[in-house]
């Protein structure tokens, strides 16, 4: 059977007091890092914004580029028109057989 030990009362202050430090020394911790100098009003930031000015865009397209080489110099290769021959299956939606001929 097992038997209650008390601890002693110089056990139990120095259990105190060392749970006690160690409380101390992580607040003392996680103020200085992290709340010290921090607390207070903050001022907004004021940002300073240039205006971008585009000037007016001509909507006649300046073709004459189009009448100069290397523009001129193009040469067509392949056969064209292009003509379209089957493709797919008449009804896509069918199942696809796994085996072409089943026996």
């Amino acid at each position: 059977m097992l038997v209650l030990k008390k601890m002693s009362g110089v056990k139990r202050a120095a259990l105190v007091a060392a749970i006690v430090l160690l409380i101390s020394v992580i607040g003392y911790l996680i103020y200085f890092s992290f709340f010290s100098g921090k607390i207070g009003v903050t001022k907004t930031p004021t940002l300073d914004v240039d205006i971008l000015v585009v000037p007016h865009l001509d909507p006649a397209l300046a073709d004459d580029f189009l009448k100069k080489s290397p523009y001129l110099d193009l040469i067509q290769t392949g056969r064209l028109p292009v003509t379209v021959s089957q493709t797919g299956r008449k009804n896509p939606f069918l199942a696809i057989p796994f085996f072409p001929a089943e026996p």
